[in-house]
């Protein structure tokens, strides 16, 4: 099994990593270039869940995700988790992961 094929033991920490990865880099370069390109890609991780977060709740965005990004983060479950926990907006966090599979 490959690194990040979804399959693998450690598909959850990595799907986390990478999403977080994606999203960030993707809004910082919309930021950064003052656009707004959409993101059209599809990974297994699904970098649009925090997409989508961070385009409904006007309270959350880097910062937000990022400081939930803990020891105890290992899946998208417990991403999910966490974000609600710490932050609130559990109808549309819960929403934006499932919309996803997650």
């Amino acid at each position: 099994m490959g690194y990040g094929d979804s399959y693998d033991g450690s598909n959850g920490i990595i799907g986390v990593g990478e999403m977080w990865g994606v999203y960030f880099g993707h809004k910082c370069l919309n930021e950064h270039y003052n656009i707004n390109l959409p993101y059209t890609y599809i990974h297994w991780f699904r970098p649009q869940i925090l997409m989508n977060i961070d385009d409904q709740l006007a309270e959350i965005g880097p910062h937000q995700i990022n400081y939930v990004m803990g020891n105890s983060v290992v899946d998208h479950d417990g991403f999910k988790n966490e974000l609600i926990n710490q932050w609130g907006y559990g109808d549309v966090i819960t929403m934006c992961f499932s919309v996803h599979g997650f």
